[in-house]
Parts: C-alpha cells; sequence; structure tokens
C-alpha cells in the first residue's frame, strides 16, 4: 500500500498497514496521529499536530514537523539502525554492557509530542523551522 500526496485534516487518525510505504504529503490533526507498519518505510513530508505516534518494524522512518526542534518533546527509537534529527547523527551507547542503547529522548517542556520506533531501520526526523 503506497499513499502519495495523501492530505488529511482531522481530529485523530490512526492507520495500519501490514506490507507497504506509507507516505503522506502532508498530515494535520488536532489530536493526535498514529502510523505503523510491520515491514516497509514510513515518509511523512509535514505534520502539524499536537502529538504524533510512528511504529515501523522493518524499514525506514522519515519525517518532518512543522516548527522548531523546541515545540516537541521527542523520543527515538532505533533498535537496530541510526538515527537523525535536523540532519545530525546521533548514536547512544549504553557503556555498561554490550548491548546498544539507540534510544533519544529530549524533553523541551513543549506542549507537543512525537514518538517514533522502528525495529531494523534508520529513523530521520527534522524541522521546518531552525531552534533558537
Amino acid at each position: 500500500r503506497c499513499l502519495s500526496d495523501w492530505s488529511s485534516d482531522v481530529c485523530s487518525s490512526d492507520l495500519l498497514s501490514n506490507i507497504g510505504e506509507v507516505r503522506f504529503g502532508q498530515l494535520q490533526v488536532s489530536d493526535s496521529a498514529k502510523i505503523c507498519t510491520d515491514t516497509g518505510d514510513i515518509e511523512l513530508d509535514l505534520f502539524e499536530g499536537p502529538s504524533l505516534h510512528t511504529d515501523c518494524g522493518i524499514g525506514n522512518t522519515v519525517i518532518t514537523a512543522s516548527g522548531a526542534e523546541t515545540d516537541y518533546n521527542y523520543k527515538i527509537d532505533s533498535q537496530m539502525g541510526d538515527s537523525y534529527v535536523n540532519h545530525h547523527h546521533h548514536t547512544h551507547r549504553d557503556d555498561l554492557d554490550d548491548i546498544p542503547d539507540n534510544t533519544l529522548t529530549k524533553d523541551h517542556h513543549a506542549g507537543k509530542n512525537i514518538e517514533i520506533q522502528c525495529g531494523l531501520g534508520n529513523i530521520t526526523l527534522n524541522f521546518t523551522e531552525e531552534s533558537l
């Protein structure tokens, strides 16, 4: 399943896909959105809303959020892959054991939240504005 240049303006939205790419040109929600795919990429060119949760089992996730990085609290968890925020590579390792910890959490005390989970694949989170 592939949704190209799809635009939505809704209160809340859940999109679930077992296999295939999920692509949005723009997604606007007044409450929350959840996008999940077992196998396939998630691409969201522009997200506008207070809450977004994505879960990609196998594949890459690329999201651009409206506003600045400091407008959002976010948690990025890539179990086996790399994470990028505003084109900067983030790798986090737990020094206590040999198991990599690829969770990146930022609490900006903001009113908007993004949570991105990916089992096997890379995560890219960008913002339309630069933080001051």
